[in-house]
């Protein structure tokens, strides 16, 4: 073999080499460590099976990134830190981010044990006569509560407790939950008691109904790119995940 197909050849293996390493390269997504139905550290979750779905379908291995998401400088800390490529949950058009088109639309949902607790809008007039629970002072619901002057009768927990205030209607302890839909749908699934779930539909300036995309930082637009045309391709298995882990319709 002569000096020049030698060294063709071993340009074409180093080549070959370099592609399949550019492959295997995992795609990098931050998660909470116990936040179902999103994610838990067992990598269980419909975010991390969408994450897994879409990395196998760009032939790429998934990492997850377990990491805490209650910090104020959670963003500046991990993915525009590069820990991690992307967020599978962020608003669509979050403006710290570039997101992907929107892969699910959720909304705020009441969730009760007894079906005259059962409500779909703030201005039901039973709201006044029913123990009822919120996750976190600012949401939606407890604005639109306040501006009914439905206040005295609210049991406000922790933004980061949403599962708690469904168990909580389980328990009977509460007549009604506002929670964020994932929330409600996956925690009544898993209730005791047979527990229903209803979307709350908006009847003033605050927003009820969001649509989620996947975040990755700002300039990378080749993986934007890929992540978009990954879930067009997969949109019928993202929809059979979503209703797996019980999400409501959006709204």
């Amino acid at each position: 073999m002569s000096s020049l197909c030698r060294v063709s050849l071993a340009l074409a293996l180093a080549l070959v080499v370099a592609a399949e390493g550019a492959a295997a390269e995992p795609l990098r997504v931050c998660a909470e460590p116990d936040n179902l139905p999103f994610s838990d550290h067992r990598d269980r979750g419909f975010e991390l099976e969408t994450a897994s779905l879409l990395a196998a379908d760009l032939g790429r291995p998934l990492q997850v990134v377990y990491v805490a998401q209650r910090t104020h400088d959670f963003l500046r800390t991990t993915i525009n830190a590069g820990v991690c490529d992307a967020l599978m949950g962020v608003p669509a058009g979050f403006d710290r981010l570039a997101t992907t088109r929107p892969w699910y639309r959720s909304s705020y949902v009441a969730v009760s044990r007894r079906q005259e607790a059962l409500v779909a809008s703030f201005d039901d007039t039973r709201l006044r006569a029913l123990a009822i629970g919120v996750a976190g002072r600012g949401t939606p619901p407890a604005l639109a509560l306040a501006r009914h002057g439905v206040i005295d009768n609210v049991r406000t927990y922790s933004l980061f407790e949403p599962r708690r205030v469904v168990q909580d209607v389980d328990a009977g302890a509460i007549d009604v939950a506002f929670v964020w839909g994932p929330f409600g749908g996956w925690e009544a699934a898993q209730a005791r008691h047979p527990l229903s779930v209803a979307e709350i539909a908006s009847d003033g300036p605050e927003p009820v109904a969001f649509e989620i995309a996947i975040g990755v930082r700002k300039g990378n637009e080749a993986l934007l790119q890929a992540l978009d045309s990954a879930l067009t391709r997969n949109r019928a298995a993202i929809a059979d995940i979503l209703a797996r882990w019980h999400l409501p319709p959006g709204g």
